[in-house]
């Protein structure tokens, strides 16, 4: 009983190693805080699009190579 717990509680405590490290969590970017957890930065399926009909996803950006919420069309593979 005392295992199926700890496994129950380490799932929810995903930790990252690099401060300000950032992945893709499904599509929300989530970004390394300061005690070495996941924290949500932007949920991309809450951008609005002002009518412009852009899908957005979480993958890695071309330009910077930083995980981000872009239009599915600027995407390169996925995250």
């Amino acid at each position: 009983m005392k295992f199926i717990l700890m496994a129950i509680l380490l799932a929810g405590c995903a930790e990252c190693e690099t401060v300000g490290a950032m992945q893709c969590n499904g599509n929300a970017v989530e970004i390394c805080n300061t005690n070495n957890k996941w924290e949500l930065s932007s949920d991309c399926d809450e951008i609005e699009d002002f009518g412009l009909g852009y899908e957005w996803t979480c993958c890695v950006d071309p330009w910077d190579g930083e995980h981000a919420c872009l239009p599915v069309e600027e995407c390169d593979g996925g995250a």
